[in-house]
C-alpha cells in the first residue's frame, strides 16, 4: 500500500511541473574599452518599429574606433537600459568596459527584441 502511495505522489508531483518555453538570450557581441557616443534610433522597417542602439567606441583588443548597431526589436526598455550603461562608460573612459549584444526575432506580436548589456569596472 505504501509503495502505491509513493508512486502516486511521484506521478502527481511530476504533473505539477509546468513546462517552460526557453528563449535563447542574446549574447554579448562587442565589448568596448571606451565609448565615444551612444544613441537610440527608432527605425521603421516594413511598418514595424525597431529600437536600434548605435554605439561608437574602441572595441576591446583593437586601437581604432568602430560604430556598431544593435537591433532590440520592439524592446525599448532594454535598449534604454543599455543606453544608460553606455553613458556611464562614456563619462569615465578607461574605468569601465561596456558590453552589448542583441537579436530581434519575429514573433506572433511582431518583432520581439532580446538584448544584453553590462558595465564592468576595470579600474577602481
Amino acid at each position: 500500500m505504501m509503495h502505491r502511495l509513493a508512486i502516486y505522489l511521484g506521478i502527481v508531483s511530476l504533473s505539477l511541473v509546468v513546462p517552460r518555453v526557453v528563449v535563447a538570450d542574446a549574447t554579448i557581441q562587442v565589448t568596448y574599452d571606451t565609448v565615444d557616443f551612444v544613441e537610440i534610433r527608432n527605425s521603421d522597417l516594413n511598418s514595424i518599429s525597431h529600437a536600434i542602439v548605435r554605439v561608437r567606441g574602441i572595441p576591446s583588443g583593437t586601437s581604432n574606433p568602430n560604430t556598431f548597431s544593435f537591433d532590440f526589436g520592439n524592446n525599448v526598455d532594454i535598449a534604454k537600459r543599455c543606453e544608460q550603461l553606455a553613458i556611464i562608460a562614456t563619462s569615465k573612459p578607461g574605468k569601465y568596459q561596456f558590453s552589448i549584444g542583441s537579436d530581434s526575432l519575429q514573433g506572433n506580436g511582431g518583432i520581439v527584441g532580446h538584448g544584453d548589456c553590462r558595465l564592468t569596472l576595470v579600474t577602481p
